[in-house]
């Protein structure tokens, strides 16, 4: 173990190049040994001043540290690091675990992400969606952004079930804000809290790449819910094709917006619709029917099961329906009313009071009644052809044809003109003193436009647009 940490000080965590290390020495204490006796064959040049900080000294310390708080370390050498994880390209050396990840052999799990700031129809898919396959005894993991990937862990919380939060920082850091609450409520229901980096590491626009590979690494299949081009989910959703994993979409109200091209880009390669919980449901019932809570699924409703091609006989059918023997939900989870954190609030409470309307924590006034709703948003126009062009007044279109319009999220917007007004490029720290936003908001926002092509980061941490490049 310490000898893990002791390569993790040198290389980080979600580097590739971990693995050509341990490959070469054949094993982390025959590297360990090499490299504190001065041999650098393996380590390139901007790795060396780290090599030369860190210590086993160091790594005995980050043990005691975690045995303190509740923490697990696991190896990729245990016997109890997830399978799942082990055989994904580039999985990580160590897992720094708050929780159980024991059932992950024996039940089925899915990786439910989308936008942290969904409208009114994936907020209404995911409060059907991620309770309909929690209550089933689904392990929905995800990344505990606001949004869908909240909704998901606290549909499991409420149904008593667990549920996977993957951080993009430390154990320690509190991030996203005012989730230590939520984290606790997560081990409470038999679930984990797991992160990859080191304790006291802060977030970083690269760390959520690293993040959304172990989210779909540790699913059977990942659905993506309400997403459009630029949400961080499709980042998930490329490295689940890429291990190979099932890939669920929910269908865009709206298939002919340029804003969903890559959703409709992956229905038509092969990823699976989803318009509720039963078409994901579907996919694993015929093979892993014992895995799941068959008390919660309605045969009738399932219908044909996709993974065999096979319908439900017509003698199943045609026996007499009795009322299912299902108990509701607790109506609300079992949370001491005290914070864990002290400057964590209710996560709940968090929530902008339209969507806590649609997930149901929550009464709409009288004067505001779901039917007098609009079931969907008023969507912004589509871009001109000028504006496609990059004409306008827009930015131009980045190397790998994503446009930056008026149809993409204000902090997106606000983000790439103050990147592309500096010709030198601009620091995150300068960024942050420009920016009002959540630090977490935006070094997530950066992430997802570095990997779409419209921005690059250079070295101490600069931002360039790509139209100056």
């Amino acid at each position: 173990m310490r000898n893990y940490l002791y390569i993790l000080q040198i290389y980080g965590a979600g580097n590739p190049k971990i693995h050509n290390v341990l490959n070469y020495y054949g094993t982390a204490e025959n590297a360990v040994k090499k490299i504190m006796q001065g041999d650098k064959s393996k380590l390139p040049p901007k790795r060396e001043l780290a090599a030369s900080a860190a210590s086993l000294e160091r790594s005995d310390k980050i043990i005691a540290w975690c045995a303190k708080n509740n923490i697990r370390i696991i190896t990729i050498d245990d016997d109890d690091y997830p399978d799942i994880l082990r055989n994904i390209y580039n999985p990580p050396t160590v897992l720094f675990v708050q929780g159980d990840l024991s059932y992950l052999d024996n039940r089925v799990s899915v990786a439910a992400v989308g936008p942290r700031m969904p409208d009114r129809y994936a907020a209404r898919l995911a409060s059907v969606i991620c309770p309909g396959l929690a209550k089933c005894g689904m392990v929905l993991v995800s990344g505990l952004a606001r949004g869908i990937d909240q909704t998901a862990h606290i549909s499991s919380v409420r149904a008593h079930q667990p549920t996977i939060a993957v951080l993009a920082c430390g154990s320690d850091v509190e991030y996203p804000a005012n989730t230590m609450r939520l984290r606790r409520d997560i081990i409470k229901s038999g679930g984990a809290v797991v992160t990859e980096l080191l304790p006291g590491t802060g977030c970083n626009a690269g760390y959520f790449e690293y993040r959304n590979r172990l989210i779909s690494g540790l699913a059977d299949g990942t659905l993506v819910i309400g997403a459009n081009n630029t949400s961080g989910s499709m980042i998930t959703a490329r490295h689940a094709a890429e291990q190979d994993r099932d890939l669920f979409f929910t269908v865009p109200p709206d298939t002919l917006s340029p804003k969903v091209s890559r959703v409709i880009k992956y229905l038509r390669d092969g990823a699976i619709p989803v318009y509720d919980h039963y078409d994901v449901i579907g996919e694993y019932f015929d093979i892993y029917g014992d895995r799941l809570n068959a008390k919660y699924i309605d045969k009738n409703r399932l219908g044909y099961l996709a993974r065999g091609g096979r319908m439900f006989s017509e003698v199943d059918i045609a026996k007499p329906q009795t009322a299912p023997d299902i108990a509701p939900p607790p109506d609300e989870p079992d949370i001491p009313p005290a914070p864990a954190h002290p400057e964590s609030r209710n996560y709940v409470d968090m929530m902008p009071k339209k969507y806590r309307i649609l997930l149901g924590y929550e009464k709409p006034d009288d004067s505001e009644t779901e039917e007098e709703k609009p079931d969907i948003q008023d969507e912004p126009p589509l871009p001109t052809e000028a504006e496609l062009r990059g004409q306008g007044g827009t930015p131009a279109d980045s190397p790998r044809g994503i446009v930056l319009g008026e149809s993409d999220s204000p902090l997106r917007q606000k983000l790439y003109r103050l990147i592309e007004s500096s010709e030198s490029g601009i620091s995150l720290d300068e960024i942050l003193r420009n920016i009002d936003d959540d630090f977490g908001d935006v070094t997530e926002t950066l992430a997802d436009m570095e990997i779409d092509g419209a921005i690059k980061c250079g070295v101490g941490n600069v931002f360039v647009a790509t139209s100056n490049t």
